[in-house]
């Protein structure tokens, strides 16, 4: 990830007039909030998901002989229910996931903008000829 740079002018002379500190981007966009939120919420999916698939799983015993009609059940249902269940919170996080890398894109450009300014405010700082980052 881009960070912040700090720039230095420098006189005719070769002496120090001036410095600026580039603002950090994680001040509008920090991608490690942003992957602390993913995280967060592939875990409540999981765990959300495996309770309702728990709990439809639970009533296969009583549908077994609950509804019986021309000899089926609806066992066959809940079992394939319970298979898809478990494939939601993948799918979902397919499409929340690449929204770090989304985040860091996205501060990168702000850092480089931000990085810019900073730059050219020494620049065009009375007296700087010379300008150096760190």
């Amino acid at each position: 990830m881009e960070t912040p740079k700090t720039y230095t002018g420098y006189d005719k002379d070769g002496q120090k007039i001036c410095y600026c500190t580039a603002i950090d981007a994680n001040t509008y966009i920090n991608p490690e909030e942003v992957q602390s939120a993913i995280d967060n919420i592939e875990s409540v999916l999981k765990e959300e998901m495996q309770t309702l698939n728990s709990a439809l799983a639970s009533t296969a015993t009583d549908a077994a002989t609950a509804i019986v009609a021309d000899g089926t059940n609806m066992v066959g249902a809940i079992e394939g229910t319970c298979t898809a269940l478990d494939g939601v919170a993948g799918t979902v996080m397919g499409f929340i996931t690449p929204k770090y890398n989304d985040a860091v894109t996205v501060h990168d450009k702000f850092q480089q903008d931000l990085n810019a300014a900073a730059e050219e405010n020494v620049r065009n700082y009375e007296g700087v000829t010379s300008v150096t980052s760190s």
